[in-house]
Parts: C-alpha cells; sequence; structure tokens
C-alpha cells in the first residue's frame, strides 16, 4: 500500500511549492492542504493530487490569521483522523505547529524564508527549537540559513538538509538560452512578487531619467500600482504570469534580471531566489542587492553585479554601469557557460532518502 503524505502549505501559487509536490508525489499518495491567496491565481497545485482549500488570506494582515489557523487544525485533524497519514510534509513554521498540535508523529519542514524575525529574540527561537527538535529532517534552500541556525545551536539537531531552489525539471537543455549581441534601448526585466517599495522605485526613477533603456514588469504584488502609475513608453506592466508555463518567453524578452530586494529585511541578507538559476538558465546577467548571500553567489560565478539602494545617484551610476552593452554581453557569455546540469533540480534522490528516516 502506498503511503500517504499530508502537505501543508500557505499557498497554491508558490512555484517551489508546487514543484516539491511533484518531487513528493514520486514517494506516495499526497493530500495538499492549502491557503488561498489574491496573487498569482493561475498558479494551482497539479489537479490529479486531492486537494483541501483551508480558506483565504490576506498579506500582511497576520492578526487576522489566527482564526483562520484555528480553522485550520479542525479541518486537518478532521482528516487525519479518518486518513491516517504516514507524514506530513510543511513549508511554513506555522502550519508545521498545527501539525505537531494535530498528532503528526513524522513531521518534515521546509523553510523558504526565515518568517520569525531575530526582533522576536528568545520566543522565535523557543518556538523554533521546540519544532525543530520534533522534525526529522528540515530542509533549507539557502546555505546562509544553516548558518543563521548555527549562531543558536541549532546545528546540534543535525537535522537540517539543504536543497536550493533551482530550476525545475520541467525545463529540457532544448530551452537553454544563449549569450546575444545586444542594442539599445537595453531592456531590464522585472519579473516576479512585487513586494519591496524601495528597490523598485529607485529603479523606476532611473529608468525614467536615462536614455537608452526601457523596463518591463511582470507578475503581482503591493508595489503593483505603483508601477502601473509610472507606466510609460518606458515602463511597461505586463501583468501577472504562470509559472513555469511562462518563464521561456519572458526570459527571452529581456536584456537582464533585476533582483533587487531590501536588504534591510534579515530574510533578503540570507535568502537564495530562484532567480538566480533562472538568470542563469536563460543567459541573462542579474542585479542584486549588496551584502547578501545573494550577491556573494553571483561575484562567485561572476554572473552580474550588486547594488546599494540607500542613495539615488550611486544607484543610477551603477545601474548606468550595468546597462551597457558590452557589460551584458560577457556576463551573458559566463552565464551561458554554467553547466546546465548545475541549474536544474536534481534532489529527488536527496528527497528520497530524508522521507526514509
Amino acid at each position: 500500500m502506498a503511503k500517504k503524505i499530508f502537505v501543508l502549505a500557505p499557498t497554491h501559487s508558490q512555484p517551489r511549492f508546487q514543484k516539491r509536490v511533484e518531487q513528493l508525489s514520486k514517494f506516495g499518495d499526497l493530500v495538499i492542504f492549502y491557503f488561498s491567496r489574491n496573487l498569482y491565481n493561475q498558479n494551482h497545485f497539479d489537479e490529479r493530487h486531492r486537494q483541501v482549500n483551508l480558506g483565504l488570506v490576506e498579506d500582511r494582515k497576520y492578526y487576522k490569521r489566527i482564526s483562520s489557523l484555528i480553522n485550520a487544525f479542525f479541518l486537518i485533524k478532521k482528516y487525519a483522523n479518518k486518513l491516517k497519514p504516514d507524514s506530513v510534509y510543511s513549508f511554513s513554521i506555522d502550519l508545521s505547529v498545527i501539525g505537531l498540535l494535530v498528532g503528526f508523529r513524522r513531521g518534515y519542514l521546509e523553510i523558504g524564508d526565515l518568517i520569525l524575525p531575530n526582533g522576536l529574540g528568545r520566543l522565535s527561537r523557543i518556538i523554533e527549537y521546540y519544532l525543530f527538535v520534533r522534525m526529522q529532517k528540515i530542509i533549507l534552500t539557502s546555505g546562509a540559513f544553516v548558518d543563521n541556525y548555527s549562531k543558536w545551536h541549532f546545528k546540534k539537531l543535525n537535522k537540517f538538509i539543504t536543497i536550493e531552489n533551482k530550476m525545475s525539471s520541467y525545463f529540457s537543455i532544448s530551452a537553454r538560452g544563449e549569450a546575444k549581441r545586444i542594442n539599445y534601448p537595453v531592456v531590464i526585466g522585472l519579473v516576479g512578487l512585487l513586494r519591496y517599495e524601495l528597490p523598485i522605485k529607485r529603479l523606476i526613477n532611473f529608468v525614467k531619467n536615462s536614455e537608452n533603456v526601457k523596463l518591463v514588469c511582470f507578475g503581482e504584488g503591493l508595489v503593483k500600482d505603483y508601477i502601473i502609475e509610472n507606466s510609460s513608453s518606458k515602463i511597461s506592466y505586463m501583468g501577472s504570469f504562470k509559472n513555469p508555463d511562462d518563464l521561456e518567453s519572458i526570459y527571452n524578452s529581456i536584456d537582464i534580471n533585476y533582483v533587487v530586494y531590501d536588504n534591510s529585511f534579515s530574510n533578503v541578507r540570507v535568502a537564495l531566489p530562484n532567480k538566480l538559476y533562472e538568470s542563469m538558465f536563460w543567459c541573462k546577467p542579474i542585479v542584486v542587492a549588496e551584502d547578501t548571500f545573494l550577491a556573494q553567489k553571483v561575484k562567485k560565478f561572476h554572473v552580474g553585479g550588486d547594488i546599494p539602494i540607500g542613495d539615488q545617484v550611486v544607484f543610477n551610476k551603477l545601474m548606468t554601469k550595468f546597462c551597457e552593452p558590452k557589460w551584458i554581453e560577457q556576463k551573458a557569455r559566463t552565464c551561458c557557460r554554467i553547466p546546465t546540469v548545475d541549474l536544474i533540480d536534481n534532489s529527488i534522490d536527496e528527497l528520497g532518502k530524508i522521507l526514509k528516516n
């Protein structure tokens, strides 16, 4: 009889969740519990998996989530009593806590963002330790997360596994990009969750006051309205997109990928977004925020540049350099030299070992 795995997800639209679900389905029958959000509603888990909608939650309105989490607990418990799952795989701290309270004995937690900030101090660490000590394994998407937890002596638990958020195996080698000759106007791409206000405002100001550049924006998020308000012949908002289906056409329409997040947030300083691997796969140089783990990777591979966002004048000077065709062409050639096998997620064997523990 196939194993039954409960998957607990804070949203249905996150591509990383969808990729992991497809991998997990190789090891058992899945029942996916997820919250709905008003972002990327065209992205869903595969319909062949049994799914339970836990209701709608709104971003950043954390106080409203308490009742949603309470309702989720009773609904998940109801299904657990009936279906008797063998294990639970969660994508967030709060849902993992619910899994423990429901009574799951074999739990796995994947952390793509450090949701509990250091500002919560000792309380956050108590919650995390209570959770981690009861998990079979904790899957981290950034090596810098391990360093973060090591500072708090969590590494002694010996439960951390790093699986970086690389490209989905959905993409074949034939889809790989190639370095091209760049002509003016240079097209800057802003792709994904439009969350961080200051880096986007810096970019729009630069584009407005620069010659020979254009900006195309794809995605959803809190800063979407600001982008639309500033739309012009040089700044275009292209709307939401379906991942991974639309990625190839999106990357083929840009010359350089702007992946600058606000590094005043601790999570931004240590996270490793999949945009790094997408950019290298389609041979598009990547611009990222300075003083981040992502910037370290970009420098290591020589596939882009890092930039501060504190001062508009300094920002404009560096972006002008990054938008020079010769600079883009050089970095694009370096991207193309990265072996495709190093960009595609091949962690399914590692995941199988984890689930056996």
